[in-house]
This record gives C-alpha cells, sequence and structure tokens, in this order.
C-alpha cells in the first residue's frame, strides 16, 4: 500500500480558544485609573483652586471606566457568536449581509437606507443643457479671450 495512504489524516485544527486573562487584567487596570483620576478631579473640585470643569471630569471619568468594561463584554459575545456560527457551518459575514433593496439583513434590522427612499434624479439630455446657456456667460468668454489674444495687456512671463 501507498504510505500516505497508511499515515493517519491530520486532525482539524480547532480555532485557540483565547487567552482572556490579559484583556480582564488590562480591562480592570484601565478601570481603576479611570476611577483614580475621576477621584482626582474630584478632589480638585473640592480645594480652594477648584473649578466646575474639575467636578465635570470628575464625573465624566467613570464613564470611562464603564465604556471599557461595556467594550470588554462587547467583544466577548461577539467572539462567542463568531465561534457558535463557525461551530454550525456557517459564516459570520452571512448573518450580517444587507439587501440592496431592501437595507435590512436576514435577522430583519435596517442597516442601510433602501435604494428607494430618495427621489430620483432627473437625467438631463444633451440638448436641454446646450439650449439654456447663458448670453452673459457667453460674452464674458469672449471678453477674456479678446484679453488673451491682446498682446501687452496682461504681463506674462515668456519661458526661457
Amino acid at each position: 500500500m501507498h504510505p500516505l495512504l497508511l499515515e493517519k489524516p491530520p486532525k482539524p485544527k480547532k480555532a485557540p480558544k483565547h487567552n482572556r486573562k490579559a484583556l480582564i487584567a488590562l480591562v480592570v487596570l484601565g478601570s481603576i485609573v479611570c476611577l483614580a483620576m475621576g477621584y482626582w478631579q474630584l478632589s480638585r473640585w473640592s480645594s480652594s483652586q477648584g473649578t466646575f470643569m474639575n467636578l465635570g471630569y470628575a464625573l465624566e471619568w467613570p464613564f470611562f471606566a464603564a465604556f471599557l468594561v461595556f467594550i470588554y463584554r462587547r467583544f466577548v459575545r461577539l467572539e462567542d457568536e463568531r465561534e457558535n456560527e463557525e461551530r454550525m457551518g456557517r459564516s459570520i459575514h452571512d448573518k450580517y449581509r444587507t439587501s440592496a433593496e431592501s437595507g435590512r439583513r436576514a435577522d430583519g434590522v435596517q442597516t442601510e437606507i433602501p435604494s428607494s427612499f430618495l427621489p430620483q434624479r432627473p437625467n438631463p439630455r444633451a440638448e436641454d443643457i446646450e439650449d439654456e446657456v447663458d448670453p452673459g456667460l457667453v460674452e464674458y468668454n469672449h471678453y477674456l479671450s479678446s484679453l488673451d489674444s491682446e498682446p501687452g495687456v496682461i504681463a506674462r512671463k515668456e519661458p526661457s
């Protein structure tokens, strides 16, 4: 028998399980820094030199910390969704593909403006455009060409 037929076929490679410990550490560290910055701005606001801008920053930094947590959770959810779709043999791109006519995805979410939403632009014919020439524009163009033809009216540099 042929030696390649005797070998076991290679096992399909599984998608590597992502190590989320580094991302969790980054989110925790970033959140701690954001909350510390908020506390620092709050302490500056309560000092004698504090302004309402410091109070605004003190209220803003906790939102940054919450945003880090939200983005991490969204990332994990999308990653799990992609793995589930691959396990079922479907592409994640098929799920989010949008129909050009309706502007909707397969799950019914509106993502684009439908092509029939806006009115169609009129397509002017070439002979209609030529008939609508402005006489003032024609006169101005003749004036410019006459200036160009008269020597010495406009000083030009001659190529050397």
